[in-house]
């Protein structure tokens, strides 16, 4: 009777036992209120059949009985329905079990509402809560209101450190508050992304994205805004470090082009320097010691001598110049450089130096090496027109490290950029060349190396160079040089190979001088047939590197391969070393003059082959 009473009145009733959650019993009422039949209720767990929220709620309705509880059970269909429960703890065949009255409790709207708010926000805060990036929501005046635990490690806080005081405070550098930043992005259409550095609570600095949304009020008045922040430090930095890579990279390649155009330019413009140079030796010696042309044909010599320094150091830059690496210190080289140097940097200037206290074994030309040291610290002095301390550094380490700073006016970054390229320049017209960093640059790169300027407008200039270590041993001296004085009477037959007319008429006109005999040919075909025709009359392959079609090198290696060859000497304005050491020969480098022509043929004809 009291069953079918309870019934009637639609209250449902049900027994779950505590052990397990599980339904054991539970009326009609009770499923038609869950949207299921009582078959579908009885034997399953509480939580499934939408009896309780989840598998935790069972043991706080345990905690209230006896008494009420004021709950929301979900039907089959999803619905949440708010109930109020008679909660009471009995035994049902020896288990300790709940017993519930249910019925749905007649709420009005607005507490149903939050009720459901309630139970929303929950869901939304594990959300927040569990989430890997940070959050915060900031009041009108940008105070922290609400901030994820995600957020407060970021910045190294706890969460209750955080809340009320102002985002600006975690902010690094000039940036605009959030909720200007929310503003601003609503009005733009919607809330964007923008990468800025925070502040953290030991003092470090870490790059976020940072996606700020505006919260109004009903009458659309600001109350805030809520920032999703995402740790992007990693990121960035490897972005800024591809980008640098990016940058350098280019810079190379743009240095590459501009290195084969120089050394294009310096080819043939050692040429045209070897006719001024002689011609004009060829008129001097004609001319009375007493005739006044003879001061006018020196200055032109003069002129053709520095104009072929220029071009010395255009091959340096453009690694074509031959070299003749040994193991050497970095530290002795800048010890005996400082000493020059100290004599004539000028007054105003100091020189000081911090070397590595053990050796810095480089392999590098030693000549050039110097004047790499030279080039720096005289570029150093020139930017300190007020005097100032030049510093040189040596390190050694996976690398060895040349470090030349001064206290100069710097540079901006596009000016350091174009630093090492040729004929740029900083200086007043005439009082530079442009070519110092750029054979820096050359000798560098021909050794393996690489270097890099530091530069700011006001802080001075650091110019850093870096070249492998060594893996031989300290070479016991300087390399040995050919003595070009061998003799020799002038006989002989050069087979002179030489593409540009006017200075293959110049090197016939000097061998000719001196006694020799010249096969001439344009280019390494006609070169060939003459040698066939004259095998065992050539006493010498005289013969340019650079030509159209077959090189001098591969026209070596051909009369070498027909046979037992003669000695070869190259001319060239630019090589690389391997092109001696790899065709047998000697090398001259153009432009040249007869005396060094002549020096160079007799020491090729005394070596044997």
């Amino acid at each position: 009777m009291l069953s079918r009473l309870v019934e009637a009145l639609g209250v449902g009733t049900a027994a779950i036992r505590l052990s397990d959650g599980c339904v054991t019993d539970a009326n009609g009422a009770l499923a038609r209120m869950l949207g299921r039949d009582r078959s579908e209720v009885v034997g399953r767990l509480a939580s499934e059949v939408g009896l309780v929220p989840e598998p935790l709620a069972l043991e706080r309705l345990a905690a209230a009985a006896p008494g009420r509880v004021e709950t929301v059970v979900t039907t089959r269909a999803g619905v949440e329905r708010a109930v109020d429960l008679a909660v009471d703890r009995v035994e049902i065949e020896g288990e300790p079990s709940l017993e519930l009255a249910v019925r749905v409790a007649h709420l009005g709207d607005q507490r149903v509402a939050e009720q459901a708010l309630r139970a929303s926000e929950q869901r939304y805060r594990g959300i927040v809560e569990s989430a890997s990036d940070g959050v915060w929501m900031l009041d009108e005046l940008d105070r922290i209101s609400f901030v994820n635990r995600a957020m407060a490690e970021m910045l190294g806080f706890e969460v209750h450190e955080l809340l009320g005081r102002r985002a600006m405070e975690f902010m690094a550098g000039d940036v605009e508050p959030v909720g200007h930043l929310a503003l601003r992005q609503r009005r733009e259409g919607g809330p964007t992304r923008r990468e800025l550095r925070m502040r953290r609570r030991d003092g470090g600095e870490i790059w976020v994205e940072m996606s700020a949304t505006r919260l109004e009020d009903e009458d659309g008045r600001y109350t805030g805004a809520v920032s999703l922040v995402a740790d992007m430090t990693e990121r960035h930095r490897a972005r800024v470090a591809r980008e640098e890579l990016e940058l350098r990279l280019q810079q190379a390649q743009r240095l590459e082009t501009v290195g084969q155009l120089a050394g294009g330019v310096a080819h043939d413009f050692n040429n045209l320097l070897a006719v001024i140079l002689n011609y004009a030796h060829f008129v001097r010696q004609q001319l009375p010691e007493d005739s006044e042309l003879r001061a006018d044909l020196e200055e032109i010599r003069h002129a053709a001598e520095r104009a072929s320094e220029l071009t010395h150091q255009l091959l340096v830059f453009s690694r074509r110049e031959t070299v003749q690496p040994v193991v050497l210190d970095l530290n002795t080289v800048v010890t005996d450089t400082e000493r020059l140097l100290a004599r004539s940097i000028g007054e105003g200037v100091s020189l000081v130096s911090r070397l590595a206290d053990g050796p810095c074994l480089v392999e590098a030309d030693p000549a050039q090496l110097e004047q790499v040291v030279v080039n720096l610290v005289v570029n150093a002095r020139d930017a300190m027109t007020g005097g100032g301390r030049i510093l040189i550094e040596t390190t050694a380490g996976e690398q060895v490290v040349l470090s030349i700073s001064d206290e100069g006016h710097g540079m901006e970054a596009e000016v350091a950029a174009r630093a090492f390229e040729p004929f740029f320049t900083t200086k007043p017209k005439g009082a530079g060349t442009g070519l110092g960093l750029a054979t820096v640059y050359g000798t560098v790169t021909q050794a393996g190396g690489h270097a890099e300027i530091e530069s700011e407008p006001g802080s001075g200039t650091t110019v850093r160079v870096y070249l492998p270590v060594a893996s031989g041993s300290l070479s016991p001296g300087e390399p040995a040089t050919v003595d070009g004085g061998n003799g020799g009477d002038g006989s002989g037959t050069i087979l002179l190979v030489e593409d540009e007319d006017a200075v293959r008429e110049l090197t016939r006109r000097i061998l000719a001088g001196s006694g020799f005999e010249c096969l001439e040919a344009t280019g390494a075909e006609e070169a060939l047939r003459l040698y066939d025709e004259n095998r065992d009359r050539v006493s010498l392959l005289l013969t340019d590197v650079v030509m159209p079609g077959m090189s001098g090198q591969e026209l070596a290696e051909r009369i070498a391969g027909a046979g037992s060859g003669p000695p070869v000497l190259f001319m060239s304005g630019y090589t690389d070393e391997s092109v001696v050491s790899g065709a047998g020969g000697r090398m001259l480098r153009k432009p040249f003059t007869a005396d060094a022509l002549l020096r160079g043929v007799r020491d090729a004809l005394g070596r044997t082959v």
